[in-house]
């Protein structure tokens, strides 16, 4: 249990980082995330979730995959 709670946590933040590091390399406001900001004009707060709802996601899928793995694995290891 705790080694798929631990590899989906893993996931999230490979994912999320490499989303929101994506969106300040390219540019690509949809994948920043930007909290506190100043500038000539006055202060703005705000950014994107999206790189952390894909990474929900994602985190979901892969740890769901680890666990069927992990089940099939010691089914096979008790049939011997």
């Amino acid at each position: 249990m705790w080694k798929t709670v631990m590899v989906g946590l893993l996931s999230f933040i490979i994912v999320s980082a490499s989303l929101v590091g994506m969106g300040y390399l390219f540019g690509y406001k949809l994948f920043m995330f930007t909290f506190y900001e100043e500038t000539a004009a006055g202060v703005t707060m705000g950014g994107s979730v999206v790189p952390f709802i894909l990474a929900i996601a994602v985190s979901y899928v892969v740890g769901n995959a680890y666990e069927k793995k992990q089940q099939r694995h010691n089914r096979g290891a008790h049939s011997n």
